[in-house]
């Protein structure tokens, strides 16, 4: 999922409805915002996985994954992002 692309040039947040869960298997999630105060989850609401690899790439808002099964794992966060 990629919110940096096609008519959403600027970019956005991330979110997920509580209690639900990104599931491909043992395929990829691949999450990237564009903009440089976007984030992925939050501290209160992380982003639920279960996936053989998962990578993320955002803004100053931060990087805020579960992933229920132990997948191959890269986060990065520009600024003072964080990333949990």
């Amino acid at each position: 999922m990629a919110t940096n692309t096609g008519g959403n040039a600027t970019g956005g947040s991330i979110t997920q409805t509580a209690g639900t869960l990104l599931d491909t298997g043992s395929g990829t999630v691949a999450l990237q915002t564009g903009s440089a105060t976007a984030g992925i989850g939050s501290a209160g609401a992380n982003v639920l996985t279960s996936a053989g690899t998962v990578t993320a790439s955002t803004g100053s808002g931060g990087v805020f994954i579960t992933e229920t099964d132990g997948a191959a794992f890269t986060a990065t966060a520009t600024g003072r992002g964080q990333s949990a």
